[in-house]
C-alpha cells in the first residue's frame, strides 16, 4: 500500500468497495422496516411502472336458454410512470482530521483514514435510513415522495379518496370493538376482491396513549394482559383484529398528531420499494442497491471527499385501502 497516497491508490476506496462497506453496516432501526410491509427490490431504470387493471364485476341476470350470452368486456388497463427520487450527500474529510494517528514513515496511513471514512459512511447511512422511513411513512398515509421532493397524493395518481374513522375515544362509552369492525369494513372495501393476511395501526402518542387508557380497552385486558397495561403498552397489542402499534416518531418524521394510519398486510404489489441504479458510470444499466457510496482524492492529496447515495421510490398501490384513524376528543 502506497504511503504518499492511500485515497488515490488503495482498493478501500473504490466504488465497489465502499458501495460494500456501506450496504453491510447495520441499519437504523425503524418500526416500518422492521415490519417487513415493503417489498424491496432493485431495477435497472430509473422510472417505476405501476400498471392498473381496473376489474369490474357485475351481477349476470338470467336468460332464456339458448338465448345470447351477456357480454363480458375486457378489463382497463392503466399504466402510470414515476420517476425514483435520487437522494446524495456529500462528505469531506481532511488529512489533518486524522493527523497524529500513525506514526510517520509507517505503512498503515490508510488505516486511520478508512476508519474515519466507515465511520462517517455509517452516520450517511443512518440519514438515508431516516429519509426512507419518512417516505413509507408519507406511503401509509396515502402519498409519496416525487423527483423534486415534493409530496404527492396517491389518490391524485391512482384514483379514489382516504376514508377515515373517528375513534371517538375521549368518551368512555364508545365501542372501540365496533369502531374496529367499522375500520375494517373501510379496508375491505377498498381492497375490492383482494385478500389480505393482517391489519395494522401505527398510532401517533397522543391517539395511543387515549387508545389503551380507554375503559372498553382496558376491560379487555384486565385479566389476560393485566401486567401490560400497568406497564403502559410501550410497544404494541392486538385488540379488535388489528394490531397497534405506538409510532415513535421525530419532529420530522411521526404520525400526525392524534391519528392512526391502519393498513393491511399481505396484499401482493401494494407497498413497493424500488431501488435505481446510481448516477454513475459503473452502474448503467446495473440492477440498483439500497446504498452507493464513492469517493475521490483532493488536490494535492490534502483529504477525501466522499458521496453515498440512494435511489429509492416508496409508493403504496392501493392507497383506497388506507384508513385514517381519528378521535374527535
Amino acid at each position: 500500500m502506497s504511503m504518499l497516497n492511500p485515497f488515490a491508490t488503495s482498493d478501500a476506496f473504490n466504488l465497489v468497495s465502499l458501495t460494500a462497506a456501506i450496504n453491510d453496516l447495520a441499519y437504523t432501526p425503524s418500526l416500518i422496516r422492521d415490519l417487513n410491509v415493503f417489498d424491496e427490490r432493485g431495477q435497472s431504470s430509473v422510472t417505476a411502472i405501476i400498471e392498473e387493471l381496473n376489474e369490474t364485476v357485475a351481477l349476470l341476470a338470467p336468460k332464456p336458454r339458448n338465448a345470447p350470452g351477456a357480454v363480458v368486456n375486457g378489463d382497463k388497463r392503466v399504466v402510470n410512470t414515476l420517476s425514483i427520487p435520487h437522494i446524495p450527500q456529500r462528505a469531506t474529510i481532511m488529512a489533518d482530521s486524522v493527523q497524529g494517528v500513525r506514526q510517520f514513515g509507517s505503512e498503515d496511513m490508510a488505516a486511520p483514514v478508512q476508519a474515519a471514512v466507515n465511520e462517517r459512511l455509517a452516520k450517511m447511512r443512518r440519514q438515508i435510513d431516516y429519509t426512507i422511513e419518512y417516505h413509507r411513512l408519507l406511503a401509509l398515509a396515502g402519498n409519496y415522495m416525487d423527483l423534486n421532493g415534493d409530496t404527492k397524493s396517491a389518490y391524485t395518481l391512482l384514483g379514489g379518496s382516504r376514508d377515515s374513522v373517528d375513534f371517538v375515544l375521549g368518551t368512555a362509552g364508545t365501542a372501540i370493538r365496533s369502531k374496529c369492525l367499522d375500520a375494517i369494513a373501510h379496508v375491505e372495501e377498498g381492497l375490492g376482491g383482494a385478500g389480505y393476511s393482517g391489519l395494522h395501526a401505527i398510532c401517533s402518542a397522543a391517539f395511543w396513549q387515549k387508545l389503551i387508557t380507554h375503559a372498553k380497552v382496558e376491560e379487555t385486558f384486565v385479566y389476560s394482559e393485566g401486567a401490560a397495561l400497568r406497564a403502559g403498552l410501550t410497544g404494541s397489542f392486538q385488540f379488535g383484529e388489528i394490531t397497534w402499534h405506538r409510532y415513535r416518531g421525530t419532529s420530522s418524521a411521526a404520525v400526525t398528531s392524534g391519528k392512526a394510519f391502519l393498513f393491511p398486510v399481505g396484499v401482493a404489489d401494494m407497498y413497493l420499494t424500488r431501488f435505481a441504479p446510481a448516477n454513475y458510470a459503473e452502474t448503467v444499466n446495473t440492477i440498483g442497491l439500497p446504498y452507493y457510496a464513492k469517493s475521490r482524492s483532493l488536490e494535492f492529496d490534502k483529504g477525501v471527499e466522499i458521496e453515498a447515495q440512494s435511489n429509492v421510490l416508496n409508493v403504496c398501490t392501493r392507497p383506497t385501502a388506507l384508513i385514517e384513524l381519528t378521535t374527535s376528543n
